[in-house]
């Protein structure tokens, strides 16, 4: 796994797919917080935060797109799955890579709260709860990319797709308000991956939502390698 890790870590950047999406990361984190809080002078970190998902929801597909597409498009899938590496320990190289990535954007807007700190008191735990929130919805949409990744051999098509997808769960938080029938409206709040995590982004943490997200991680996560494991033998 370790290997893999590595392996995915240099191609980000010795293609363009890394700078081009911590560039992107950094400019639109930046106009975020300039406009939620710094023109509206205000001290709230949750603003920055709340706006931000729907922002990576878009991003995501870019660090997905081509971690197996790519593979089977230059015909190096088979060398991959005939390597002394475990299947699961393939996926959660790549998994983690792209996790890496988006934590080193992460770790760029440190400095908002830093410079919040100067003008008001920051809810340290607060802060903290949304930072960790929002790594757990990003690595539910890594998780999510990577198995489309795993289905096709092109990148775009990957990418297409997973747009469509992520958007269509947004999508789905929205849809409640036009069903009367509340069995309905309470199936599509649960699958809901956008309405749980504004929980955190107000300071609640709600171990259930925590789960609930570990979940379709380890979902989709296995769902690749059994993808993996029949191509293996196809």
């Amino acid at each position: 796994m370790r290997a893999i890790f590595k392996k995915e870590i240099n191609q980000y950047f010795h293609s363009i797919v890394g700078y081009v999406f911590l560039a992107m990361f950094a400019l639109i984190s930046g106009l975020f917080f300039t406009m939620q809080n710094l023109l509206s002078q205000n001290g709230d970190i949750r603003y920055f935060f709340s706006g931000m998902v729907s922002v990576l929801m878009f991003l995501t597909p870019i660090l997905t797109m081509r971690l197996f597409a790519e593979e089977k498009k230059i015909k190096t899938d088979q060398l991959l799955l005939t390597a002394p590496v475990s299947l699961t320990g393939i996926v959660m190289g790549k998994f983690l890579a792209a996790m890496a990535i988006f934590g080193i954007g992460m770790a760029m807007t440190l400095i908002y709260p830093i410079t919040l700190s100067f003008f008001g008191k920051v809810d340290i735990w607060v802060t903290v709860g949304n930072y960790f929130a929002l790594a757990i919805v990003i690595g539910t949409f890594i998780a999510i990319g990577i198995f489309i990744s795993a289905l096709t051999e092109s990148q775009v098509v990957a990418a297409v797709v997973t747009y469509c997808v992520l958007f269509g769960l947004l999508l789905i938080g929205n849809m409640g308000s036009f069903f009367n029938n509340e069995i309905i409206i309470k199936a599509l709040d649960y699958l809901s991956i956008f309405n749980r995590y504004g929980e955190f982004t107000i300071g609640i943490f709600n171990p259930a939502s925590a789960l609930y997200y570990a979940s379709i991680i380890f979902l989709f996560l296995f769902l690749t390698v059994q993808v993996l494991e029949r191509r293996r033998w196809n």
